[in-house]
């Protein structure tokens, strides 16, 4: 076993937790934790249980974050059961959930340092990451308005795709 040397400039960096751990990821990654977070976001509201206040959805998400991450110990897929747990998760929405399911695969292979990154991030910007779901979904709602279709999607080349029902 070898042991690595670091100097004592780094050893009281690290002793003091004072490196930041997002200055060892490119923009491009942090943009894509931004991406993520936000969907995920807006997965637990889709999800979100009816035994619960649904006026108070956005409350509810938001003050599970933190709950959720402490539970978590910084594994991905336990962070991601808790927040489910917490806001009371309907059963046949978690499995119907294509985005749910495409975003547990994405980041279960992403890197540990990533997956807790990824979680750091969901807790400390849970209110812009909700304001900007938010913004998400109304956005959706008017253009279902437009449309005439409850079945909008926005494809990531900007295109509207718009399904009428049969």
């Amino acid at each position: 076993m070898s042991i690595s040397q670091i100097s004592a400039k780094e050893f009281r960096i690290r002793l003091a937790a004072l490196e930041n751990p997002e200055q060892k990821f490119a923009e491009d990654d942090l943009q894509k934790i931004k991406i993520q977070s936000v969907q995920f976001i807006l997965v637990l509201r889709e999800v979100y249980g009816e035994v619960l206040d649904r006026k108070k959805v956005w409350e509810r998400i938001t003050n599970g974050l933190p709950v959720a991450a402490a539970k978590s110990m910084g594994k991905i897929d336990k962070f991601i059961a808790e927040m489910l747990a917490y806001v009371h998760a309907n059963a046949n929405a978690v499995v119907g959930n294509d985005t749910l399911k495409a975003l547990v695969d994405e980041l279960k292979y992403e890197s540990k340092e990533y997956q807790r990154l990824f979680i750091r991030y969901c807790v400390e910007y849970r209110m812009l990451i909700a304001l900007a779901a938010r913004e998400d979904v109304e956005n959706l709602k008017s253009l279902q308005a437009q449309t005439g279709s409850n079945d909008v999607e926005v494809l990531s080349t900007g295109e509207i795709v718009a399904r009428r029902a049969k």
